[in-house]
């Protein structure tokens, strides 16, 4: 039976977004992560579940544009670096929300 096991959790970082009138200061945020992974229920591994949730918990109370040169830090530019830390794994969809409520969720065909 296919399932999706989803994954949530939260971190918190700093981060500024070039461009953005609220956000071109350096400020932070709590973030809601949840990865949503098409997965085979009976090889789904709750040990991969936790790898998972670390690569998100890996930034927290990080300055991000200082850990992740090169990434765009919006919600939707660590939604895509999350994709590709997480390639090993069938994602099908990632949601990043701010702890004010605005945010993005972006999917993929699953391979």
């Amino acid at each position: 039976m296919k399932i999706t096991a989803v994954i949530e959790t939260r971190f918190s970082g700093a981060h500024t977004v070039k461009g953005h009138p609220l956000c071109e200061e350096r400020h932070g945020h709590t973030w809601r992560v949840r990865i949503e992974i098409a997965a085979d229920e009976k090889n789904m591994d709750v040990g991969s579940l936790e790898t998972i949730t670390n690569v998100v918990t890996q930034y927290h109370r990080c300055d991000l544009d200082r850990f992740l040169p090169g990434v765009e830090t919006s919600a939707s530019g660590l939604a895509y670096y999350f994709r590709e830390q997480l390639s090993y794994y069938p994602v099908s969809a990632i949601e990043v929300v701010t702890d004010d409520g605005y945010g993005v969720k972006v999917e993929w065909p699953v391979r």
